[in-house]
């Protein structure tokens, strides 16, 4: 296999480093459409989790909740999404209380009068579901509060039917027909009372345990780096050669294209720069880095990027037009390129096409892809700390 690479040096990837965790969530951004290609890799390499993810802590608290919710008494499954939204808003203040000062991650911490749009139990339910904690894959979150609506039900019924000690024998199989929604875990702790936002060695290692185990994520970086304890400083600075081999190809194609598609990225602030007529020292750089990055241009496998990726026809036309222009140094064709694709996926909201109409307050996508790395990272970091408490 044909593989090329853009040699970049470590001032400049330690200034993308630093710069991906100024943006944060930001990574999300895409001009040009390149989404297809970026979320593949990430849900290979990171299935689960997602960038809106903070804690590794949510993945516990959430089945801490439902179980929590079957010993109300409930009219229909909308009270249940009520009271499991109210008690993730009352967990904030416990959180952060308990947390400490460094604390980071804690979900509607920035204002704690008022309720998130985006709650724990959305964020992170795919990811519950991706590492085998929610035992039921398919499911929906209304679907689950309707299970602990019924659960509670059932739960009540025996308890009525169970009032002697003649009849407690019975409470098993009465109980069968209870769904179990979440792989087991009690706290040992008072959650609304004492909870932290890092985890306890029981819960890392539950953690640890589903994210080794499940089939969906046992092949994964996030296992490999689980199971052999590793932080890596950055994505780029995965050695993919020391990598498992069913992920190192993986590895290896992702960083090479989040190599080659940063140069469309340096170009496209170009031409926004150019067309709002900017021309300061920031442009300059950016102008004085992408006339690196063509000196030292190398054609990656494009191919394999696309076979892997599966992205829609036209985004792999473009990214083939975009790697022929490089490769004959042909510039403005390139910029062509992105004009029109950006005009493509953005339409009427495309920078490119109306520059006067938009203020250039800062480069666009100035970093690298990093494929959700930032929040594994801080996910695989939440469960090893744990595991060493």
């Amino acid at each position: 296999m044909q593989i090329g690479w853009v040699d970049f040096s470590k001032t400049e990837r330690d200034k993308v480093v630093s710069i991906l965790r100024l943006l944060g969530t930001q990574t999300a951004l895409d001009e040009l459409g390149i989404g297809t290609v970026r979320d593949a890799f990430s849900d290979m390499l990171f299935p689960g989790i997602s960038t809106l993810q903070t804690r590794a802590k949510y993945f516990v608290i959430l089945p801490y909740l439902f179980a929590q919710a079957e010993n109300h008494r409930f009219k229909h499954r909308r009270d249940v999404l009520a009271y499991i939204h109210n008690e993730e808003f009352t967990l904030v203040k416990t959180l952060v209380k308990n947390s400490g000062p460094e604390a980071y991650g804690i979900v509607g911490s920035r204002n704690m009068e008022k309720m998130v749009k985006m709650k724990p139990s959305s964020i992170y339910w795919n990811g519950l579901r991706t590492v085998g904690i929610l035992r039921y894959p398919n499911i929906s979150l209304d679907e689950a509060c309707e299970i602990v609506l019924r659960n509670e039900r059932i739960k009540r019924e025996v308890t009525l039917k169970t009032e002697s000690a003649d009849e407690a024998a019975d409470d098993t199989d009465a109980l069968a027909g209870k769904t179990v929604l979440f792989s087991p875990i009690v706290p040992d702790y008072d959650v609304q009372k004492d909870a932290t936002i890092e985890l306890t060695k029981k819960e890392a290692q539950y953690l640890y345990d589903h994210f080794l185990d499940s089939p969906a994520t046992c092949n994964s970086l996030t296992a490999y780096m689980l199971r052999e304890k590793i932080r890596f400083p950055s994505f780029w600075e995965i050695p993919y050669a020391t990598v498992p081999s069913d992920i190192s190809d993986a590895v290896h194609l992702a960083q090479e294209f989040a190599e080659f598609i940063y140069g469309a990225h340096l170009l496209y602030n170009i031409i926004y720069a150019d067309g709002c007529g900017i021309h300061d020292d920031e442009v300059e750089a950016i102008r004085a880095e992408f006339k690196g990055y063509c000196d030292h241009y190398h054609p990656i496998h494009l191919e394999d990027v696309l076979a892997i990726s599966k992205c829609p026809p036209m985004t792999s036309q473009f990214l083939r037009a975009f790697d022929t222009a490089l490769q004959e140094g042909d510039i403005d064709a390139a910029r062509d390129l992105l004009i029109r694709r950006e005009r493509l996926v953005k339409q009427n909201r495309a920078k490119l096409n109306n520059p006067k109409s938009y203020r250039f307050e800062r480069p666009i996508h100035y970093y690298k892809l990093d494929y959700r790395f930032g929040t594994a990272s801080t996910i695989i970091n939440d469960i090893l700390t744990g595991l060493e408490a």
